[in-house]
C-alpha cells in the first residue's frame, strides 16, 4: 500500500472496531482499483458499518491525490452507532479538511437510502462476517461490529439488495468476505437475483481466516440512469 493509512489514534477500542487485518486488506484493494474507480468519475462515495471511518476516509485521500481537488466527491459515511460516526468525523476531518462528508446514524433497512437510489459512484462494506448466534447478530455495542450469524451470512444477505439499490450505473462495491461466508456463492446470488456482476479481486489469509475483497458492478441496461442527489441528506 503506498497510500498512508489515515490516523486513527483517536480511537476508543471500547466501542469502536479498531482497525485490523480485514480493514487492510480493503485498503489494499481500493489501492489496486483506483483506475476502475477513477473511470467512474465518482461523485459519491459511501461506506456503510463505517467504525472508525478508516476506509472512507483512506478512499477519499487516494481520490483526491489523484484527481488533484479539481473534483471533490462527497463522502456519506453510515453507522448505527453514534460512538462510530463521532469516530469516523474525527478521522476524515485529520486526514484532509478538503473532504466534503455527511454522517447518517441507520440501519441497512432505513427508508432514507432510497432517496440515495442510483447514485452511489464508490461503496464499501466490511460486514460482520464472523460466524455467530442470532441473538449476537442483534446485540449492540462491539459485538454486532463482528457477529454474522449462521454461516457470517445475516447482514451479508441483507446488504445484496442494498448494493442493487444505491449502485449507480458505473458504480463500484468493494466488500470483505470470510471463506466460511461462501464467497462464491455471494458472487453467484448477486448475479442471479440483482444481476451484479460480482468478482473476488484480492485474497490474503490472516491466522485462521482466508479473506476476500468482492468487487460488484452493475450490468447496465439502457433504462438505468445516474440520479443526483443533494449533498446534504
Amino acid at each position: 500500500m503506498v497510500t498512508p493509512t489515515p490516523d486513527f489514534s483517536h480511537i476508543n477500542v471500547d466501542n469502536v472496531y479498531e482497525p485490523a487485518e480485514d480493514t487492510f486488506l480493503l485498503l489494499d484493494a481500493v489501492e489496486e482499483n483506483v483506475n476502475a474507480i477513477l473511470e467512474t468519475k465518482p461523485l459519491i462515495c459511501m461506506e456503510i458499518g463505517c467504525g472508525s471511518g478508516v476506509p472512507i476516509a483512506f478512499l477519499c485521500k487516494l481520490l483526491l491525490s489523484k484527481l488533484n481537488d479539481k473534483q471533490t466527491p462527497f463522502a456519506i459515511a453510515i453507522d448505527i452507532s453514534d460512538f462510530a460516526l463521532t469516530t469516523t468525523r474525527l478521522t476524515l476531518e485529520k486526514t484532509n479538511s478538503n473532504i466534503l462528508f455527511d454522517l447518517l446514524c441507520v440501519d441497512l433497512g432505513s427508508s432514507l437510502l432510497s432517496r440515495m437510489k442510483s447514485s452511489v459512484d464508490v461503496l464499501l462494506f466490511n460486514p460482520p462476517y464472523v460466524e455467530s448466534t442470532q441473538s449476537e447478530v442483534s446485540a449492540s455495542g462491539l459485538t454486532a461490529a463482528w457477529a454474522g450469524g449462521t454461516n457470517g451470512r445475516a447482514v451479508i444477505d441483507r446488504f445484496l439488495p442494498v448494493v442493487d439499490k444505491l449502485l449507480s450505473p458505473v458504480g463500484l462495491c468493494f466488500m470483505i468476505a470470510e471463506k466460511r461466508n461462501s464467497p462464491g456463492d455471494i458472487c453467484s446470488t448477486a448475479l442471479e437475483r440483482f444481476c451484479l456482476k460480482a468478482e473476488i479481486v484480492k485474497e490474503r489469509r490472516c491466522g485462521m481466516e482466508l479473506l476476500s475483497v468482492l468487487r460488484f458492478s452493475r450490468k447496465v441496461d439502457s433504462t438505468t440512469t445516474r440520479i443526483p442527489i443533494p449533498y446534504q441528506i
